[in-house]
């Protein structure tokens, strides 16, 4: 039986290109220390009643950090869902339990 593998065949295409990226970003983390983040939005929350007073105690130029995933990054980037590649796993798994 042919098991179809749409999201693991083009995983596979963008093999060479995902490597490098992860190692570049994991380069960045890790031998030059930088960090990924994002900036401070204000929201209804971050007002008091009178919205006239800043309550978070963060002015907007406030950079978050974030940590990152990079595989869930690189997944993203290269628009492959990640939850298809499990299904289509468990897929030939299953396949190769059966035969």
């Amino acid at each position: 039986m042919q098991i179809e593998t749409p999201t693991l065949n083009k995983m596979q295409s963008v093999k060479n290109q995902s490597q490098a990226l992860g190692e570049f970003l994991e380069w960045l983390q890790s031998e030059k220390h930088f960090s990924f983040g994002t900036y401070h939005k204000h929201d209804d929350d971050c007002y008091d009643d009178y919205e006239e007073k800043n309550t978070c105690g963060y002015y907007v130029v406030y950079l978050n950090p974030v940590r990152i995933d990079i595989e869930v990054l690189l997944a993203e980037y290269f628009d492959i869902d990640l939850n298809a590649v499990e299904r289509e796993k468990r897929a030939i798994l299953k396949s190769l339990r059966n035969d």
